[in-house]
């Protein structure tokens, strides 16, 4: 995959995040950010009060895989939380 066909997946996954992820994780008090994507590899950044709750584990399986694969259907999902936001991360929503 070449740097613009990278590029165009990091923009249609994030414009997925906003429309379809971010209200949900907001809903329940949690802020979503987009840190990177790559051609094997999307990562978000979940703080809030997503950061250290047990339902995280199904947020990234039941929710972000879904949304991710229908885009770049090889791409896995790291998906981290915490207080401290990655350098460079971008926030959804």
């Amino acid at each position: 995959m070449d740097d613009a066909a990278i590029e165009q997946v990091g923009h249609q996954v994030l414009k997925a995040l906003k429309e379809l992820v971010a209200p949900l994780v907001q809903a329940d008090g949690g802020v979503i950010y987009f840190v990177r994507a790559s051609a094997d590899e999307v990562h978000v950044h979940l703080t809030g009060t997503c950061a250290g709750c047990p339902g995280v584990t199904m947020t990234r399986s039941r929710l972000l895989e879904p949304v991710v694969k229908s885009i770049a259907a090889k791409a896995t999902v790291t998906l981290t939380t915490g207080p401290i936001i990655p350098e460079g991360a971008q926030k959804v929503g």
